[in-house]
């Protein structure tokens, strides 16, 4: 079998797109099931970015997320081609309070972003960008608590090979060894840390930063490790499941309804020079956001939330609780 090709800056910027659209086409397929008149398409429109909006720049807004995440790519191809001696690798960690059910949706966004930033700060010692993202888990039982939600962290970290962090090993192992179990922990018996070192046959840095500002195109699925003992669920990975494989589109309108509850800079977290990239991305996209609402038509007036996602719901959702982010 052939060997994949390296993932290039190229590839991130088509990858961001990708994801987007997707996840564009599985929410307004999902509206439109819903029988939802022309005014809450307008509204899923304006949340989403494809008409202006009078309201503060939010997660919702896909159209800015994009813009973002190319913001994100363009300061770490930067600073790749600019440090040569720089080591990167994609983090990625569990929590169990992260285990979300829509009779349950509290969300602890602040605890989370503290843990990330103890992790890579006094933990690790390195720098870094993270983001905290939603997905569905298919196959976790819910027990009559509605579908199960997964908030986890998606993450670049690097640090410079010549001034080694204390006590940090150049390898997966050293990474994930030296995270605390404590603090990332998995109840559905998936490994809470999982770490991969960024070579060249892995691909551009850019690329990986395009993977933590995806969109959530795509679902996840408990999948045994070891296909010997496929009824063996003490140590299984997280396979991610496609529209064709399941990951139905009401789906992602539960997770949209998250995102309107969070501002667009609320699910990301900086450490080191990753702090200063994102002050520096939010200034950009501020200045883009001015821009492109100058010249567009005049925009919507704020409108209540409350009652659009509560009307985007199925009436067998009514008793599902609403997102509270804390």
């Amino acid at each position: 079998m052939a060997k994949a090709k390296p993932k290039t800056r190229q590839d991130a910027d088509q990858y961001l797109e990708n994801s987007h659209s997707e996840f564009r086409r599985m929410l307004r397929k999902a509206v439109r099931a819903r029988g939802q008149g022309k005014r809450a398409r307008l509204y899923l429109d304006a949340l989403s970015g494809n008409r202006p909006i009078s309201e503060p720049l939010l997660a919702s807004d896909l159209t800015a997320w994009l813009e973002l995440g190319r913001y994100f790519v363009d300061e770490v191809d930067k600073l790749y081609l600019a440090n040569p001696s720089l080591e990167f690798y994609h983090v990625t960690m569990l929590a169990d309070e992260g285990l979300l059910y829509d009779r349950e949706s509290y969300v602890p966004l602040s605890a989370l972003k503290k843990k990330v930033h103890n992790s890579f700060k006094k933990k690790l010692g390195v720098e870094g960008l993270a983001v905290i993202e939603c997905q569905v888990l298919t196959n976790w039982p819910q027990q009559a608590r509605g579908r199960t939600l997964l908030i986890h962290v998606h993450a670049l970290i690097w640090f410079d090979t010549r001034r080694m962090p204390c006590g940090l090993t150049n390898t997966e192992g050293g990474i994930i060894n030296a995270l605390p179990s404590r603090t990332w922990s998995s109840a559905f018996g998936a490994r809470p840390i999982s770490a991969t070192r960024i070579t060249k046959e892995r691909g551009n840095p850019a690329f990986w930063a395009a993977y933590i500002m995806k969109c959530p195109h795509k679902a996840k699925r408990r999948k045994p490790l070891s296909k010997k003992h496929p009824n063996d669920w003490c140590e299984y990975k997280l396979a991610p499941v496609s529209r064709e494989e399941g990951y139905r589109p009401e789906f992602a309108l539960r997770i949209y309804e998250l995102r309107t509850h969070l501002g667009l800079f609320d699910p990301i977290v900086g450490v080191g020079d990753g702090a200063v990239m994102k002050r520096r991305c939010e200034t950009r996209i501020r200045h883009w956001n001015k821009k492109i609402r100058r010249y567009r038509r005049p925009a919507m007036r704020i409108f209540n939330l409350t009652a659009f996602r509560r009307r985007i719901k199925k009436t067998r959702q009514k008793y599902y609780a609403e997102f509270f982010v804390a």
